[in-house]
């Protein structure tokens, strides 16, 4: 029954057919099963769920087996996806190349948690989470995902392992020494930006918030000669020529005269943004933006103004004010990213008891994403519900194969019931 849904995307055989030569034809079937339940399914996506999701479904323990003990080499898969992503990417960029301008490419690096429940999930731990509001049990993922142009690349997924979680797994192998290395974050986000292999005829930059501007992503930047922009916090030490002593942000910001800030509109709203020549505590040199805008609260009809203040580095101090502020704010696709992968693809909903079964999982949604992303970007115009629209939302894709995949299970019917086929049949086979 997949196949009449295939019939109804048209450019999806083609995408999967990149992985299938892969796989022995068993295997096909449970993975093209997979991405489609993973694409039209409403409920948790576990492999119980993803199995409802067929009009025709197969025994569960074929899917399991599948994810825990079928000869396909989820590495290999990655290396294929960004194989043709990037494939996409330069037949892209030989259109820029043609009229001589270089196109920003932007590494967006941040971190997100994967709730799970139970105790035997390997390198799950209790970690804090802002959208729970509170300490739960999840894997984090410190993720890489490349924005050019329309395109919004997933590059890599890194499992942070806690230190504890380190050690607890070398003391049960009982090992002496570390061969569980811990690996912070910012040392996981150096990795990304030294493995990240920049397409030819574009121009690199590295968007990072708060928690991972440090010493050692700057570094990893100057190494590779990319541009570093980033959010700070309000602690941060710095230093600039009206006051050379190292002084915090949030102790500096105030003692900005109004003539510092200039009116910087994105999109639809305006910020005053003051940019100025600075130096971090550890000697880089820098870009400093300071945005303010008005607390809520304040009267200031009455006098009355308090402020609030962000704070921003470029590693670039030649960028202007604008630039900056126009180049960070695509920072925010990384939020959009972790935002789809969980509500619309159920990257969190896995709850494998192996770590290689977890990970096969990340790589059939990405593989997932990645087509609904190309479909987004290259065939707009299919799932584009006003005649003006110049880009579509990827849940706007999603429901359309949606639809067309009920139209598949109609068609299927219809075709069953010309063939004489009785109804109770029919609806046995549905609901096997």
């Amino acid at each position: 029954m997949t196949n009449y849904i295939v019939k109804r995307w048209p450019h999806f055989d083609n995408f999967v057919a990149l992985f299938s030569v892969k796989l022995a034809k068993p295997a096909q079937r449970h993975f093209i099963a997979l991405l489609i339940a993973i694409i039209i399914y409403d409920g948790r996506k576990n492999i119980a769920g993803l199995n409802r999701a067929l009009f025709s479904p197969r025994h569960s323990s074929s899917l399991t087996r599948f994810i825990g003990e079928a000869e396909w080499n989820e590495q290999e898969f990655e290396q294929i996806r960004l194989a043709e992503l990037n494939r996409r990417v330069r037949r892209y960029l030989q259109q820029h190349r043609a009229r001589a301008t270089k196109v920003p490419a932007f590494l967006c690096i941040d971190d997100t948690n994967n709730p799970k429940s139970g105790t035997r999930t390997p390198w799950a731990a209790y970690q804090y989470s802002h959208l729970a509001g509170g300490v739960i049990r999840c894997y984090c993922l410190v993720t890489a995902l490349m924005v050019l142009g329309p395109y919004t690349i997933p590059l890599s997924f890194q499992l942070y392992r806690k230190q504890a979680e380190c050690q607890k797994a070398n003391r049960l192998a009982g090992l002496e020494g570390s061969k569980v290395r811990y690996v912070a974050k910012t040392e996981l986000a150096a990795r990304l930006v030294r493995e990240w292999q920049v397409p030819e005829g574009s121009q690199p930059f590295v968007l990072a918030d708060s928690w991972y501007v440090c010493d050692e992503l700057l570094q990893a930047c100057q190494e590779r000669n990319f541009t570093l922009i980033g959010a700070v916090a309000a602690n941060r030490l710095v230093r600039t020529a009206a006051r050379p002593k190292l002084s915090a942000l949030k102790e500096y910001a105030p003692t900005l005269p109004k003539e510092a800030y200039q009116s910087v509109t994105l999109g639809k709203h305006r910020f005053c943004v003051a940019g100025l020549a600075a130096q971090l505590k550890g000697g880089q040199s820098v870009k400093l933006l300071i945005s303010r805008s008005l607390r809520p609260g304040s009267q200031p009809k009455a006098g009355i103004k308090r402020y609030n203040y962000q704070y921003f580095v470029s590693s670039d101090p030649k960028l202007d004010v604008a630039t900056i502020c126009e180049f960070y704010s695509i920072r925010w696709e990384i939020e959009t990213f972790h935002a789809n992968l969980k509500e619309l693809l159920g990257l969190d909903h896995n709850q494998g008891w192996r770590e290689r079964n977890v990970r096969r999982m990340w790589t059939l949604v990405l593989v997932a994403y990645s087509y609904l992303m190309l479909e987004q970007v290259e065939h707009y115009a299919t799932y584009a519900t006003s005649p003006r629209a110049v880009r579509v939302s990827l849940g706007q894709v999603v429901s359309y194969h949606k639809r067309e995949a009920h139209c598949g299970l109609g068609e299927w019917v219809y075709q069953q019931a010309m063939a004489g086929l009785p109804l109770e049949l029919i609806l046995a086979e549905i609901a096997a």
